[in-house]
């Protein structure tokens, strides 16, 4: 069972994850029998943005956290360009946690591979054999998701809007100073070849990586 999200551009250079499982009933409620065994308010949602290069060795460049209190909705900028990964984790809470604990305890033992959950100033926990021990956000990211409470899902995007921007600042610099209507236009033209070069070389490097990732 995997997380079910979508990615969507947000601004100049960022993304909206917004998490899915709400709208397709997939958390439990009052009314109806669900495969998650926890409701929407006593979850949160970690994403993981994971750069992937060239020689697709992937780096984890930034999680954030997001609690369930009405949509499952995250704006991340992105620094860098390039081949992004996003990782879609729900783990759920302290709140849910306490309240299996109080209410089937053995429950836990269907957990074979952990009880994971978020606790207190957003620290992470892992109960096993009845006792709670911290464990960090490496863990929560490459553990496998079987037999946990944790529940993962994950997408690509590629992002081009730092390239798209230093074009557009080519361009504006060029139609700003530009001489277009000076008689000796031709002449004053070569002192902006190296823009106009630089303008060229960053249109065909944008079209060629579209072209790429269209195939």
């Amino acid at each position: 069972m995997e997380a079910n999200f979508n990615i969507c551009k947000k601004g100049t250079c960022g993304i909206q994850v917004t998490g899915l499982e709400r709208d397709s009933d997939q958390y439990l409620d009052s009314e109806q029998v669900s495969f998650r065994n926890y409701t929407f308010e006593q979850t949160a949602t970690i994403n993981v943005v994971i750069a992937i290069d060239s020689n697709e060795n992937e780096e984890i460049q930034s999680y954030s956290l997001v609690p369930h209190t009405d949509i499952d909705i995250d704006e991340i900028t992105l620094e860098m360009d390039g081949l992004k990964r996003i990782e879609h984790i729900i783990i759920p809470t302290q709140q849910w946690f306490e309240y299996v604990r109080l209410m089937d305890e053995a429950s836990f033992d269907l957990y074979t591979n952990g009880v994971y959950f978020l606790g207190n100033q957003d620290k992470f926990y892992k109960y096993r054999l009845g006792g709670i021990e911290e464990v960090s956000f490496d863990e929560i990211f490459e553990v496998n998701q079987e037999n946990t409470t944790l529940i993962k899902g994950s997408l690509h995007t590629f992002e081009l809007c730092h390239l798209e921007e230093c074009f557009f600042k080519l361009c504006m610099y060029l139609l700003e100073n530009m001489p277009c209507s000076d008689p000796c236009f031709d002449d004053k033209v070569k002192g902006f070849n190296g823009e106009i070069l630089n303008r060229d070389i960053i249109w065909m490097a944008l079209n060629a990586i579209k072209y790429c990732i269209e195939q």
